[in-house]
């Protein structure tokens, strides 16, 4: 499995403030991300080859979950880029660099 990290303000969702410019840090990554990271699923599901779709779809954080502001997560619509999908999955925070950084995904 591979994982590639991004940070962007190019996150688009309902209600969202045109005005605003929120940052980001996003991370390409393939089926069974949650099981394979030995993360905690707090919502929905994990990435599945069983969902051809999941290629256009969004697991989120507890901490994108706040800025973004949505009450039910599962099946809203997000956009990456452009891409438009729907969220499938919220995960707890969790590190991905050293624990001095303060950034979670």
């Amino acid at each position: 499995m591979y994982v590639l990290f991004y940070i962007t303000w190019g996150v688009d969702w309902t209600g969202k403030d045109p005005d605003s410019r929120p940052l980001f840090t996003t991370a390409e990554v393939g089926n069974e991300f949650v099981k394979t990271m030995k993360l905690q699923l707090l919502e929905g599901r994990d990435y599945s080859k069983d969902f051809a779709a999941d290629s256009a779809n969004y697991l989120i954080n507890e901490a994108t979950l706040k800025k973004i502001g949505y009450k039910n997560p599962i099946g809203k619509p997000l956009s990456l880029w452009g891409t438009k999908g729907q969220i499938i999955g919220v995960v707890k925070d969790f590190h991905f660099s050293s624990l001095l950084n303060q950034s979670v995904l």
